[in-house]
């Protein structure tokens, strides 16, 4: 597939990094710049995120994050995105990816909320990802909107591993370290801070304490929020604000039109772990049980998942050789028959 469009390049883009040959410029952040570029071999786009200078040379925040990609590499799933490899030289490091040509869940967002049918489309997708992830042993830590981007069939992919650490292993903060990120609502943190973005943060997150899945689930139920109201469910200019309002504070209700699924968003949206739903798979039986018991949900139900591609077809070329050669078997079991009469 050819990516459409080919503006022109910034003065200082590269003309290949690596062996892939650059196309364009996605986009970029605080830690990096995303270029579009052709896989030298099979010439299909690729992403390729090319990390800022300032944090290669911070060696304790780039270990975590390769690290992090490196635990990536190994995750299979649709609903992931495919890490295709990482590049390193002495003065620069890459990470090329897949293209995920259908833009991002914030994009949509930015239109309002989202129809009842996408919004849950898009967390049962989303819900399916992280239940991959988290059967890995693995947890996320920074699920908002602009990690989510979309396939070129429409399917929720959840991007950036750079945050990505292992259920079981605890990385105590220092007392320096509890600094919330500077941008209250998309901005991620990263080394010296607490990991994460505040707006979508679980409360234990942003005390630092140790996560699980629970708080990817947390997460979850913020994004979920946005994408049936088209707004946050707790908002504040100060990080630390915002951080408090979701440590105590109880989220708006949803409208009428969707007042069905407000058991669901409480039970992902429970300020301690231990009370909140424990697995994607507890939350996903929440929804069906709610689904069947609310009249408004029927017809939703087809969208659950990706359209499902039909089975191969049999190349037609192969068919008859194959009939003909059953047909000469079956006369030759009549031949021995009729002669061993």
């Amino acid at each position: 597939m050819k990516p459409s469009g080919s503006p022109r390049l910034p003065v200082d883009a590269p003309q290949r990094i690596g062996s892939f040959r650059v196309l364009r410029l996605l986009g970029g952040g605080s830690t990096a710049r995303v270029w579009l570029a052709e896989h030298p071999l099979r010439h299909r786009p690729v992403a390729v995120k090319d990390l800022h200078p300032d944090l290669q040379s911070d060696p304790d925040a780039l270990a975590g994050l390769l690290a992090a990609v490196q635990r990536a590499r190994g995750l299979h799933h649709p609903g992931l995105e495919r890490i295709v490899e990482v590049l390193e030289s002495a003065d620069s490091v890459q990470i090329v990816s897949e293209y995920l040509p259908g833009g991002s869940l914030r994009d949509r967002l930015s239109a309002g909320p989202l129809p009842v049918v996408l919004a849950l489309a898009v967390f049962r997708q989303l819900l399916s990802a992280l239940a991959a992830l988290h059967g890995r042993g693995l947890v996320h830590r920074d699920i908002k909107p602009g990690n989510v981007l979309f396939d070129a069939d429409g399917r929720a992919v959840l991007v950036d591993f750079g945050l990505l650490c292992p259920i079981r292993v605890r990385a105590p903060l220092q007392p320096g370290d509890a600094v919330l990120p500077p941008a209250a609502g998309q901005g991620s943190s990263r080394a010296g801070q607490i990991a994460g973005t505040a707006a979508y943060m679980a409360p234990e997150q942003a005390r630092g304490e140790h996560v699980d899945g629970r708080a990817d689930l947390y997460s979850l139920g913020v994004l979920l929020q946005e994408c049936l109201t088209g707004r946050l469910p707790f908002e504040a200019d100060d990080p630390l604000a915002l951080a408090e309002l979701h440590a105590k504070a109880e989220p708006p209700r949803l409208p009428a039109h969707v007042a069905w699924l407000q058991p669901l968003l409480d039970s992902l949206l429970v300020k301690e772990p231990a009370e909140r739903l424990a697995s994607t798979q507890a939350a996903a039986e929440v929804l069906e049980i709610l689904s069947l018991a609310e009249p408004a949900s029927q017809g939703l139900q087809p969208f659950a998942a990706a359209p499902r591609l039909p089975p191969p077809q049999r190349p037609r070329a192969l068919v008859w050789p194959a009939v003909a050669a059953s047909l000469a078997l079956l006369l030759l079991v009549l031949a021995l028959l009729w002669h061993g009469r």
